[in-house]
């Protein structure tokens, strides 16, 4: 592997004379030329100048977190690390899982905290029906499953999920791998607990995180610092050059990803699609698009918006970044405004074209490809409640002996004159439902019982748009004198239920 270090090197010393995909070409050799080298460590000490490190064993490539995934990244002969997410079980048993809940991975349902391990023995995993050929039926592993069967015949990193350091440390104690096998938190603390434990210690950063650490202060203790190949140039060589024995990349998922972190001075790759990482294949592995919604939409008014955040990532893989996220129901409309992470976008939904009840909003993100990334097609749905736009009805019935008219007012929340209590001037985002999808019935009761009744809808009789409007019913003459009520409903499918009642007298 060093030798692979020094072709890498000296493709990377001559970037600004070579060409971008010649520069690739020659890192695809030099991990090629690695697999002499690959998978031969046993000792964390021992592992190569330059170390591939699969993450969820692959999970691009193969089945994640599992003992056939394990398998498929030590045939490659690319790979020196295998990593493994651990979690408790019921029993205090240690199952290998990245989820705290089963739910995506296998065909059973329920948090890994509920499963005993002779019940964690008992599902089977699902995930990875992408794959061709697909993987036979399987259970989810334990930690002791996978030491047993494959500890003395490569490398782990294990995250620790939810503490389990004293487990953990007993198990590799148990089985003499304590030199063979790295502890990875997120947590400076717990990777320093690592080590003052007698294990060997791998922590990871996000880009966020990396902004204020001190790197140099974990240099006497740390084994692997393992950092966001996604940032900036300068925080990437700031670790390269803390002292920390080995900086590793994680994501890492193309190869142009791989080239600028070794270029910036990693040690080691992390990444899900190995083989395609280290130029054994062309071809980039797509696995299912997963979208999911971060945020929901909270409920709105009909002609108003909305606002979701929704995320894009492939099934066992990283965030897709180019994912385009639109929109695919029929009585809600959106668009992507802004991009606050990769993969993570911000929809505003607009409700102008919808009824208020409940409707489903579909998130939809369509099959495409990068400059190295593809992906299939992927959607998901929520439910959207829309509440009905707010209306002031302002009657002004009319008398002439028995001969009622009466004329209707209408103001939308959002018109100037609204005086009602939902008022939606001084939002910013005020904005007029169409009044003509006012439904007004008119009744005129005497005596407790209606005696006329009219239907008509609203209008928009001022200027365009201002959410003013005015309506006069057919006047109406009276059987009887004497008192009447004047009731206006609105029943329209666009502003909510609306009862105004006026009394008159007649004759």
């Amino acid at each position: 592997m060093i030798a692979s270090v020094v072709l890498l090197a000296s493709a990377f010393a001559s970037a600004g004379a070579a060409r971008a995909d010649d520069r690739s070409t020659t890192a695809d050799r030099a991990f090629a030329a690695a697999a002499t080298d690959a998978g031969r460590a046993r000792t964390v000490d021992g592992l190569p100048a330059l170390v591939l490190d699969a993450h969820r064993a692959g999970g691009l490539e193969a089945r994640e977190n599992s003992l056939s995934g394990i398998d498929h990244a030590l045939d490659s002969g690319v790979v020196d690390v295998v990593d493994l997410d651990v979690r408790r079980l019921g029993d205090g048993s240690l199952g290998v899982m990245h989820d705290p809940t089963v739910d995506r991975v296998t065909t059973s349902t329920g948090a890994t905290s509920a499963y005993t391990r002779e019940e964690w023995q008992a599902l089977t995993l699902d995930i990875g029906s992408w794959l061709v050929p697909e993987p036979e039926p399987e259970a989810p592993p334990t930690l002791a499953e996978v030491l047993r069967r494959f500890g003395d015949r490569t490398v782990f990193t294990v995250e620790v999920k939810e503490g389990l350091l004293d487990e953990v440390a007993a198990l590799l104690r148990d089985r003499r791998l304590t030199d063979s096998v790295l502890v990875n938190t997120n947590e400076p603390d717990v990777a320093r607990a690592v080590h003052e434990l007698g294990l060997r210690s791998h922590l990871w950063r996000t880009r966020t995180q990396m902004r204020t650490d001190d790197p140099r202060r974990w240099a006497g203790w740390l084994d692997v610092v393992d950092v966001d190949v996604r940032a900036r140039r300068a925080l990437l060589e700031d670790f390269v050059d803390s002292g920390v024995p080995r900086v590793w990349a994680h994501t890492v998922t193309t190869r142009a990803a791989r080239d600028r972190a070794v270029r910036l001075g990693a040690d080691g790759i992390v990444t899900d699609d190995p083989r395609y990482v280290a130029g054994l294949t062309d071809r980039y592995p797509a696995s299912p698009t997963v979208v999911t919604v971060q945020r929901s939409p909270r409920t709105v008014q009909v002609s108003d918006r909305t606002e979701a955040r929704v995320v894009v990532s492939s099934e066992s893989g990283p965030v897709l970044p180019e994912g385009q996220v639109t929109i695919g129901s029929r009585v809600v409309t959106g668009r992507t405004v802004a991009r606050p992470r990769p993969g993570v976008s911000t929809v505003r939904i607009s409700a102008a074209a919808a009824e208020k009840g409940r409707t489903r909003v579909r998130f939809v993100v369509v099959a495409g490809s990068g400059e190295e990334r593809r992906w299939p097609t992927g959607r998901t749905s929520v439910r959207l409640r829309v509440a009905g736009e707010d209306l002031q009805l302002l009657p002004s019935p009319t008398t002439d002996g028995r001969v009622l008219e009466v004329g209707v007012r209408l103001l939308d929340s959002a018109a100037r004159d609204y005086t009602g209590p939902a008022a939606e001037r001084g939002t910013g985002v005020g904005t007029v439902a169409d009044l003509a999808r006012a439904g007004l019935r008119l009744q005129v009761i005497r005596d407790g019982e209606v005696v006329h009744r009219q239907r008509r809808d609203g209008a928009d009789t001022g200027t365009t748009g201002d959410g003013a409007g005015r309506v006069v019913f057919t006047p109406y003459e009276a059987e009887q004198r004497g008192p009447h009520t004047v009731r206006v409903v609105q029943r329209g499918p666009v502003y909510r239920h609306v009862v105004v009642e006026q009394e008159v007298r007649l004759g």
